[in-house]
């Protein structure tokens, strides 16, 4: 009797460790955004200022992002602030890119390789672009 209720409660963990460390994991799908969010900040270190393109203050990537990070909602307010630093690094999703388009200077940096052995995300492919401002030609008279 008392061995029983032992092997219940050590099947019981078994399966709940089973399942937290690998079931849920590869379920989970924000995963994968956090981990390119991660990959971001250490590749462009935590003092550098990334913006978060038409993104909401409550999406997972710029909670994952970590400070310092700045959202900008429209192409304008995106040149206004290179006009101002010269140089940016913008986070988005892809379709969004398109908004963008009138920008000179702009280049894919990287983006989520979403792996599909895993959860996909539920957002749009993700994608890390760096926009600086056109060098301005001198004039010589």
């Amino acid at each position: 009797p008392a061995s029983a209720g032992y092997s219940a409660i050590a099947t019981f963990l078994g399966a709940y460790v089973c399942v937290m460390a690998w079931i849920m994991p590869a379920r989970d799908h924000r995963q994968q955004t956090t981990e390119f969010a991660h990959t971001i900040r250490q590749e462009f270190s935590a003092d550098h200022d990334i913006v978060a393109f038409g993104m909401e203050e409550k999406d997972p990537l710029v909670f994952y992002l970590d400070e310092p990070v700045s959202r900008l909602q429209t192409a304008a307010a995106v040149e206004q602030r290179l006009n101002r630093q010269g140089r940016l690094l913008l986070v988005t999703y892809e379709p969004l890119v398109a908004e963008l388009g009138d920008l000179k200077g702009l280049r894919e940096v990287t983006r989520l390789k979403v792996d599909s052995a895993r959860a996909a995300p539920k957002h749009p492919p993700l994608v890390v672009l760096e926009v600086r401002r056109p060098a301005t030609a001198s004039r010589s008279d």
